[in-house]
């Protein structure tokens, strides 16, 4: 199956990383994070505070989120943190 990945948030650079992965058909929402971030650049990584979503379902942060079983064309959107103002 394949699931599409969004950022949202501070301006984050993903060069070269792909906005599709490709799962097993069982796939949960830890394995496309954990497929998710081996593509991410070198010492690049996930905030633990970042929002996970799933369509209108919010799911938690990176560091404790509700662990679920994807279907294919799901959308994962990831809320990176913004400091400052």
């Amino acid at each position: 199956m394949n699931v599409r990945f969004a950022m949202m948030g501070r301006n984050y650079q993903l060069h070269g990383v792909p906005d599709e992965i490709e799962l097993p058909d069982e796939a949960m929402l830890a394995d496309a994070l954990e497929r998710f971030t081996t593509c991410l650049p070198d010492g690049e990584r996930l905030p633990n505070t970042c929002l996970i979503a799933i369509g209108n379902d919010h799911l938690g942060t990176v560091a404790s989120f509700e662990n679920r079983r994807l279907r294919d064309g799901d959308e994962v959107i990831l809320f990176v943190p913004v400091a400052g103002g």
